[in-house]
């Protein structure tokens, strides 16, 4: 017997580095956005306090509903995906610091407990690993599979 995979455990190993890379691929398209805002909230955002005017859970996710005033005074309503516990604390009038884009206001985060961040940090890591790993996972499966 020849030594390394066997054709069946090759064509496995090749379809589950496709199979990671797609759903990297997927998570990378879905939370691409989030990393994009979040660059631009770094770099160009500006503070301003914020009323929480509700909570909810939304598409299972936890949000708070905030108003805030855009660099013209208008007033901003959004809904913005918070941690659990930031969301079971928060309070119908509660101030909150909200930072947003002074040309975009729309784009905004709420300053302490947001999410974002973190779903976009694990996006980043699985996407970075499954770009990485994918060739030469592939490349040894399909090597092994034409032997």
């Amino acid at each position: 017997p020849r030594p390394g995979l066997s054709r069946g455990r090759a064509a496995l190993r090749a379809g589950l580095a496709t199979l990671g890379f797609g759903l990297a691929t997927c998570g990378l398209a879905l939370h691409g956005p989030d990393l994009y805002d979040e660059a631009r909230l770094s770099a160009r955002g500006v503070e301003t306090a914020g009323v929480v005017t509700g909570k909810r859970i939304r598409r299972w996710e936890p949000v708070i509903q905030v108003q805030y005033p855009d660099a013209e005074g208008k007033a901003v309503e959004v809904e913005r995906p918070v941690l659990a516990p930031r969301w079971r604390n928060a309070e119908t009038g509660e101030i909150v610091v909200m930072r947003y884009l002074p040309d975009e206001p729309q784009v905004s985060r709420v300053e302490e407990g947001d999410i974002h961040w973190k779903r976009a940090a694990v996006v980043g890591v699985l996407s970075a690993m499954a770009f990485l790993c994918f060739p030469s996972i592939l490349r040894r499966a399909l090597l092994e599979f034409v032997r």
